[in-house]
């Protein structure tokens, strides 16, 4: 293995493969350096997903998402995901819940690289955001429902934040009225 280049958590290698068939060759893979990561779904009281429209640079849009990071020294997965969600949109859950117990991957062809994926709701805002130099992040409140179109429309397309809303849409049709206040 030969690293290429560190930016911003992640780094460029190259690592040498052997094929099922025996073939070798050498492939270029890209790291997340700072360890395991957090995509948040969050959801307020009132049924509103707390949404990012987020600048990409592989993009080089905007795009729609939700909240996410990686994790800092020492802080597990539940930890990143509060602080995360805190951080990128200003947002405190009440109730944080693991919607997979294994984790999934970002893009297995060309990333080393694994995300915990969790729900949270009763999301309150409690701050503005503190962003990151590198992060330019609209928070937007989007109803339910609305999300949902907007993630079989086209209007979402970051594969990560479909799969979450996706992957969190049976627990959200199933909250009862009263459970969405009493966590």
């Amino acid at each position: 293995m030969e690293l290429c280049q560190k930016v911003f958590g992640k780094t460029a290698i190259s690592q040498n493969f052997v094929s099922p068939s025996g073939e070798e060759y050498s492939y270029l893979l890209w790291t997340n350096s700072n360890g395991l990561t957090s995509i948040i779904f969050p959801l307020t009281n009132k049924m509103e997903i707390v949404a990012l429209k987020q600048y990409r640079h592989g993009a080089n849009r905007v795009i729609w998402e939700v909240p996410g990071g990686c994790s800092k020294k020492g802080s597990g997965a539940q930890n990143t995901a509060s602080r995360e969600l805190l951080e990128e949109t200003g947002f405190k859950a009440a109730r944080i819940k693991l919607l997979c117990t294994k984790p999934l991957w970002f893009e297995p062809a060309n990333l080393i690289g694994q995300y915990y994926l969790y729900l949270a709701t009763g999301c309150k805002k409690i701050c503005e955001p503190k962003l990151d130099k590198t992060e330019y992040i609209e928070v937007v409140l989007v109803p339910w429902e609305k999300w949902l179109k907007m993630t079989k429309d086209g209007t979402v397309l970051d594969s990560k934040t479909i799969v979450a809303t996706h992957m969190a849409e049976d627990y959200v049709k199933n909250l009862s009225y009263l459970e969405r206040f009493l966590f």
